[in-house]
């Protein structure tokens, strides 16, 4: 039975030119004003070097943990507490033209739970 109703909704969207249950709010979003979220997300399991002036950049971690970062080489630091998603995922957010243009963003992390560094530094070039 499933199988017999997808082939009759395949049918029906190719005759119509168009998923016959897409919602039309999500296709316009997507398809037709093709809204592109300017994000920039940095994982250990995606690291990333670059980001733009223009985007959110995402820093990401699987623990509880304190960023520690710089725009300047270190000679301030600032120390931001990562936000909790409820799934075991912890975030910060840098807002759009944070950093300027050519500038570099370093930071390591502190993972407050069990109170360990993380024993390096990381960058990401803004441009």
């Amino acid at each position: 039975m499933w199988a017999h109703a997808e082939y009759v909704k395949v049918l029906r969207s190719i005759r119509d030119g168009a998923g016959c249950d897409a919602i039309p709010e999500v296709r316009k979003r997507y398809v037709d004003d093709k809204v592109k979220l300017r994000m920039s997300a940095w994982s250990k399991a995606k690291p990333m070097r670059i980001a733009g002036t223009r985007d959110i950049i995402r820093i990401a971690a699987l623990e509880e943990a304190d960023l520690v970062w710089t725009a300047n080489a270190w000679r301030t630091k600032e120390t931001t507490p990562l936000k909790a998603t409820g799934l075991g995922v912890y975030f910060h957010d840098f807002e759009p033209g944070a950093f300027p243009l050519d500038s570099r963003l370093v930071f390591t992390f502190h993972y407050t739970g069990a109170d360990r560094w993380e024993g390096r530094d990381y960058e990401i070039r803004v441009l």
